[in-house]
């Protein structure tokens, strides 16, 4: 062998070595992209909450969310009045049972006052230039039994609220007496629940 295809060898296996390398340094590198997502926590799961005896009204609001505006795009956030009302549904896919007797007097309807909070709208150079002042729009009223999920289909029952859920209203229609009728039809919010508030009246004692 000569002299000069020695160094010629030596530059190839250098060359396969780096290869060989790289390739190994890549595999590594996908491995430990693919631990971590395997690694990637759960959602939490929601947590659920009573109504609790005595409420009155709820005031809830809703996470922000894009909207389109005048064709324009926007953001909002939306605030819930539920108000306690005499009427109550009772129905046969609720029957009562010993872990919620509360179903057993039937199922509270609550007057749902639906107000839309649209924030400002940025200009060219951001929020330091935002136009006009934060707007809120009524955008429904209407009677319904209450609930919260995680999705369609993904709720526990009703006169339950969850923060990180969305929040369901099952429209009724009410006449003279105390009992409501289901109208079948459902309003989801279009955020999740950021957070509400139990609202409670004292009477007045000596």
């Amino acid at each position: 062998m000569s002299q000069g295809q020695v160094p010629v060898r030596i530059m190839r296996l250098k060359r396969a070595f780096l290869w060989s390398s790289l390739g190994g340094v890549a595999l590594g590198v996908g491995v430990a992209l693919i631990g971590k997502m395997a690694r990637k926590p759960a959602l939490s799961p929601l947590v659920y909450e009573k109504i609790p005896p005595g409420c009155k009204r709820i005031s809830l609001w809703t996470e922000r969310f894009e909207i389109g505006v005048a064709g324009k795009p926007s953001v909002a956030h939306d605030e819930y009045l539920l108000q306690v009302t005499p009427f109550k549904v009772w129905s046969f896919l609720n029957l009562p049972s010993p872990d919620n007797k509360a179903l057993q007097e039937g199922i509270p309807v609550y007057h749902a006052t639906v107000i839309r909070h649209l924030e400002p709208v940025n200009g060219e150079n951001g929020p330091e230039e935002a136009q006009g002042r934060e707007e809120a729009q009524i955008q429904d009223r209407f009677y319904g039994i209450l609930s919260a999920s995680g999705g369609p289909g993904k709720s526990p029952g009703p006169n339950l609220l969850a923060r990180g859920g969305s929040l369901e209203l099952r429209k009724c229609s009410v006449g003279g007496t105390s009992n409501a009728v289901e109208t079948g039809e459902v309003h989801r919010s279009t955020g999740l629940v950021l957070n509400y508030r139990f609202e409670y009246t004292y009477a007045v004692t000596d």
